[in-house]
């Protein structure tokens, strides 16, 4: 893979750093030159129970992306556009949550948004 991207090795997590007494995974992350592209490769470890990999690789019926994260200036603009894109095979963005999720949004962040920023958010489902 690192060949394949020319990017380079950034960081490896085992089981002993990112597992629990039920699932475990090995991760290796790749970054492009600037740092600012990363790519986790994760892997189950054997020995536990069903890895949150497994449970992915059943649920979908084999491999695939399962998330990725983006840096972006403006989320809102972002995710705008990513839906717009949506309908011609881009994105396929997680479903909206439930209302009680909005109504408690505020109670969990407090002022961290403006009023218009939780509207936004609620807007497009975030």
């Amino acid at each position: 893979m690192i060949s394949a991207t020319g990017f380079h090795e950034f960081a490896e997590f085992t089981t002993e750093d990112v597992g629990t007494v039920e699932s475990g995974l090995n991760s290796l992350v790749l970054a492009n030159n600037l740092e600012n592209v990363l790519l986790p490769i994760n892997e189950p470890v054997t020995g536990k129970r069903q890895s949150q990999i497994e449970t992915y690789l059943k649920h979908n019926q084999g491999p695939g992306v399962q998330h990725i994260a983006l840096k972006t200036n403006d989320i809102f603009s972002t995710i705008r556009q990513m839906r717009e894109r949506q309908e011609l095979g881009g994105f396929e963005l997680m479903r909206r949550p439930s209302e009680q999720y909005y109504a408690e949004l505020p109670g969990r962040l407090g002022d961290a948004l403006t009023p218009e920023e939780y509207k936004q958010i609620e807007e497009l489902g975030l």
